[in-house]
């Protein structure tokens, strides 16, 4: 062994390294947030267009809310984008901890509430194309379990 370096010393650098791997994930998860806005405000310009020329109807109106789950879901990624950015890259007085297990529980949270408000969307555009009564039954059900399940997650979670 050469210098004062302790072989655990080196170790801990090589892994702190590793860190700039979390920044191709976050550079993904905002490109994929920016088409998504892109593809829901295409859907929002069919929907004005249409609306322009007399062609209201209960599809188009699950339409707009397709585009507004949509900035939703686009918000879901940057938050997620912006999240993983911070856990692995934040500076200031903090102590320098490789992984910020507070910031990513807070972003579990994040995540959780916004996909109810998803959900809650996404079932409210069934309802409007319609459909058989039983499919739309098991479609809520299956939405408010899940959504009682994330509700749950955040509002019991360790770190608020």
């Amino acid at each position: 062994m050469t210098g004062d370096a302790k072989p655990t010393d080196r170790v801990h650098g090589w892994l702190g390294a590793t860190r700039v791997l979390m920044l191709a994930p976050s550079a993904a998860l905002v490109l994929t947030s920016a088409v998504t806005v892109i593809w829901a405000t295409v859907k929002d310009v069919r929907f004005v267009i249409e609306l322009i020329h007399g062609r209201a109807d209960s599809v188009l109106l699950a339409d707009l809310l397709g585009a507004i789950d949509l900035y939703l879901i686009a918000t879901v990624l940057m938050v997620l984008a912006f999240g993983l950015y911070e856990a692995f890259w934040r500076t200031g007085d903090e102590p320098d901890e490789l992984v910020r297990a507070e910031v990513l529980t807070k972003l579990e949270v994040k995540v959780a509430d916004v996909l109810v408000v998803v959900l809650a969307i996404r079932f409210a555009e069934e309802l409007l194309v319609g459909g058989p009564a039983r499919d739309l039954l098991l479609t809520a059900g299956a939405i408010g379990i899940i959504s009682l399940a994330l509700v749950l997650f955040a509002r019991f979670s360790t770190t608020k």
